[in-house]
């Protein structure tokens, strides 16, 4: 069964540290998604898709 694992704040220190635990999971044969999202843009190869998002605060 594939998991899907929404990381927020995926660009600091917690997010970029739990992307790479996912991403040797996902390494060692474990079915995750992972989708990390950021209110900056970013590009990391251990999310399997990032996105940005607006802040909380924000009418958007």
């Amino acid at each position: 069964m594939m998991r899907t694992v929404l990381v927020t704040g995926a660009g600091g220190p917690a997010g970029k540290a739990l992307g790479r635990q996912l991403a040797s999971l996902r390494a060692n044969g474990l079915e995750i998604f992972a989708i990390g999202t950021d209110i900056t843009a970013l590009s990391d190869e251990n999310f399997s898709m990032t996105v940005q998002v607006p802040r909380a605060d924000s009418p958007d």
